[in-house]
């Protein structure tokens, strides 16, 4: 076993939005004039983690295809916009960890996210020159989040026993097993209780993570 790539998702791990997250659907309800209710930001947060598409449709049910495509529109846009304005936060250490590891390995951002949304944390949030080239849902043909680690491994021609995966929800645990990757679960993210359960290890704080993936061979063999 010799790792050599890490990826990380992002909401959760890396960075969070959950401060203005029910704002921006409420603005976008108001400007694509859709007939439904603002969600709370608890329930918007417990879908963190799934494609957009399935996140529409659990929050505010089925909608037209016009109706899907104006509220996505306006919602990245609202969020793109908070986020360039300087909202959301990276997580306590997390630069510093970046700096650290990317000096030894490879890094790769794994999120279920739109291009727009990711690529705006990255160079707003000044982290984009730690990660290789982003592989998103859109710019892939992937549609899973297992679809696009799986395509992180063709581009790299690397196994999935070079990679490690932190992740916060169920989604990111099923992309690294089906991928053959190492899988660590990051507790200060937004987990529903056990949905971590079978991860390789369980972390609690960001601070966590250089000594883990540093001492990662002997901690899974204990």
């Amino acid at each position: 076993m010799q790792i050599t790539h890490i990826a990380f998702d992002l909401d959760g791990v890396l960075f969070t939005a959950a401060g203005f997250i029910e704002s921006s659907y409420a603005d976008a309800i108001k400007l694509s004039g859709i007939n439904r209710e603002v969600p709370s930001a608890e329930r918007i947060i417990k879908n963190f983690g799934k494609p957009g598409a399935d996140i529409l449709k659990d929050l505010f049910g089925e909608l037209s295809e016009s109706e899907q495509t104006a509220y996505r529109k306006h919602l990245i846009e609202n969020i793109v916009n908070r986020i360039m304005e300087g909202k959301g936060e990276l997580f306590t250490g997390i630069e510093n960890t970046l700096i650290s590891l990317s000096k030894s390995y490879t890094l790769a951002v794994c999120s279920n996210g739109s291009e727009d949304y990711i690529s705006t944390v990255l160079e707003c949030k000044n982290i984009k020159k730690y990660f290789i080239p982003l592989l998103t849902l859109n710019n892939t043909s992937s549609k899973t989040k297992s679809e696009l680690l799986k395509n992180y491994l063709i581009k790299t021609s690397t196994a999935g026993e070079n990679w490690i995966l932190f992740g916060d929800r169920l989604a990111d645990l099923t992309a690294a097993r089906s991928n053959n990757c190492y899988f660590i679960g990051c507790n200060w993210g937004f987990a529903e209780p056990g949905e971590l359960t079978g991860s390789d290890i369980i972390i609690n704080k960001p601070i966590e993570i250089e000594n883990t993936v540093k001492n990662f061979r002997s901690l899974i063999l204990k």
